[in-house]
This record gives C-alpha cells, structure tokens and sequence, in this order.
C-alpha cells in the first residue's frame, strides 16, 4: 500500500510499427490531459521505439502523428490496386489497407479517392487536402475489413488512473495511399522499384523548321497486359513550346498528365486500367504535340 499523499506513477512506453512490422521512425507520440492539452511528447526512434520519464498516473490520451512527404510510397501501382478493390475484382486484404485507400478520408474508398492519388502520383498536388501522410491505430484493437469504417477505430489511446507502473502502448502506423507497402518509413529503409518491368516505347526521330507543329507520338512496344505506367517525359523547353495531346489507342485525358513543370522541360503522366491492357507493336498509345519555337 502507497502512503498517505502518495501518487501513483506511471513508465509510459511503446512502439510504432507498419502492420508488416517495420519500425516507423519520427512519429510524434503526445501526452494530452483531460482539456486535450499537451503536456509532453517523445518522437519514435529508429527502431519504432518511444519512452516517457515517470509521470502521474492521472487521466490521459496518448496520439501519435506523422504528417511529412505525402508522396512516400506511392506510385501508380496503388491506384491500380485502388481500382480493383473498387471493382470488387481483387479487394484490399486488410482494415489498415482500406485506411490507407481511404485518400480523402471520408470511411469509404471511392472514384474521388484515385482521382486525389493521381493528382499527387502527377505532382499536380504537394499533400493529401483533407488528410495526414499517416493514420495511427491502437494494436489492441481489433481492425478488421468488415469493421474499418462502419466503426471509428481508436487513433489514440486512453489511459485511467488505475494504468500505472509499466505500461505499454503501441501503434500501428498507416502510409496513406500507399496500399502495396512500399514506403520508406525509417531512415534506413530502401525504397522498392515501383514494379519488376521497364515499359518501352517506340518514338520516331524528325527534324522540324521554326515555328512547325511537332508531333511526338508514343508507340507501342511489347504493351502486353499492361495494367498501368508512369513516367516523366523531358523536353528542351528552349525550342519546344507544349501545345497539348492526342489520344491514341489508350483512354486519356487531362486528369492522365501533370503539366505543373513545364517550364523545367517536364511532363508527368499516369495511365491505369484495372483490366489489363494489350496494344499491337508501333500502334500511337498517345501523341504529346509541340511547337518548334526555336528561330536562327
């Protein structure tokens, strides 16, 4: 038994960890009291780790938080999986997936949430508008597909009076958007190729005098069941002025091109099909059209 006056104390530790397990560095694990005001806070540590000096053991919540580089993990490959998942042609395996599709944070995954993604995937945006880089859930609770959304799963966690000497409380972190866990989320993770295939394409050379319509169509080039790219495509904005595009044997439009560095000589584009797609050899996929500003 505690004296009289006594208080009782209370070690706070614990680990934030992705659901494979992969120790997620720097998120921000904050003591809040009762008037949900912050009285302290640890940061994880390379190995997913937090710890806190020896407190009261009063009424408290413990929230984690991460909310730097939005684009971490994520690529055209997830919005595919987005968009089967949609279909109900291949569903996502886990709650903390749907959390993770669930871009626009609205507890569902909709036909907006692909459209944010892309956006981002195109660097038309910077960040997520309605939602952190990352969710946090309780590892206590029980997360499962049928309850991710039809319940609020418990971001933070609440402690009693009655949790003192040690306790633990550990987090499971959530890169949102980034559905097939690719992103880095400690310092010492190595960043996954975006997919085991390199696409090629076939471009014709030209020579073009001042002030013509330059014409670069993208042709096919073993375009066997391919479900989805992305690339960059990098122009000499000294002599080509971007007039706009064609669409050719693929489905495009606007919301497939990002043409926020144009002045750096850089188109951004992102096509996916939950269907796989062939295309024959030589076929124009898309044309990108110019103008030859160059003058001599």
């Amino acid at each position: 038994n505690m004296p009289c006056g006594s208080t009782a104390s209370r070690l706070l530790t614990g680990t934030v960890k992705t659901e494979l397990n992969n120790d997620v560095r720097d998120a921000k694990v904050s003591i809040m009291d009762n008037n949900n005001s912050e009285i302290g806070y640890r940061m994880s540590t390379t190995t997913g780790e937090y710890a806190f000096d020896p407190m009261v053991a009063a009424n408290q919540t413990v929230v984690p938080s991460r909310d730097d580089n939005h684009r971490n993990g994520i690529s055209t490959a997830d919005i595919i999986a987005i968009q089967k998942h949609i279909l109900g042609s291949q569903a996502l395996t886990t709650g903390y997936k749907m959390i993770a599709a669930d871009v626009n944070k609205s507890n569902s995954i909709t036909a907006a949430d692909l459209v944010e993604l892309r956006k981002l995937v195109l660097f038309k945006i910077d960040k997520f508008s309605n939602n952190t880089s990352f969710r946090f859930v309780d590892k206590k609770y029980n997360l499962t597909t049928g309850n991710v959304f039809s319940t609020s799963f418990p971001e933070k966690a609440t402690l009693t009076t009655a949790e003192v000497n040690n306790v633990f409380v550990n987090f499971v972190a959530v890169k949102v958007g980034d559905v097939n866990d690719n992103a880095v989320v400690n310092l010492t993770g190595t960043p996954e190729e975006r997919s085991g295939k390199t696409l090629s394409f076939n471009v014709a050379d030209a020579n073009y005098t001042a002030g013509e319509t330059v014409k670069v169509t993208m042709n096919a080039a073993s375009f066997n069941n391919i479900n989805g790219y992305q690339f960059t495509t990098n122009f000499d904005n000294q002599r080509l002025e971007f007039v706009g595009f064609e669409a050719g044997k693929l489905n495009i439009n606007d919301d497939n091109f990002g043409f926020t560095m144009l002045e750096n000589g850089k188109i951004t584009t992102s096509w996916s099909n939950p269907t796989a797609v062939s295309v024959n050899d030589n076929e124009g996929l898309f044309t990108l059209v110019f103008r030859n500003c160059e003058y001599f």
